[in-house]
């Protein structure tokens, strides 16, 4: 039982890390991508950081949305 509730610890840890690392991914290659557009309208830059953070949200949200659809739709 020792070694179940370890595994699963470690488990929770990788996940934890793996999430951290793919969100800071998603943020840089965002950043770059809307610092290109919005130094072609015109707009500030400093704008990117912030509108890839907002957009990080909203696709942590669609998937925690998605997984509760698929646990009310399993219960069906």
């Amino acid at each position: 039982m020792e070694d179940k509730n370890r595994d699963e610890s470690l488990g929770k840890a990788i996940v934890g890390v793996s999430w951290v690392f793919l969100a800071l991914k998603f943020i840089v290659i965002i950043t770059l991508i809307l610092i290109v557009i919005l130094h072609f309208i015109g707009a500030p830059l400093w704008l990117a950081p912030i509108i890839a953070v907002v957009l990080l949200g909203v696709y942590k949200l669609i998937l925690m949305l998605v997984a509760k659809f698929a646990v009310w739709s399993a219960k069906q």
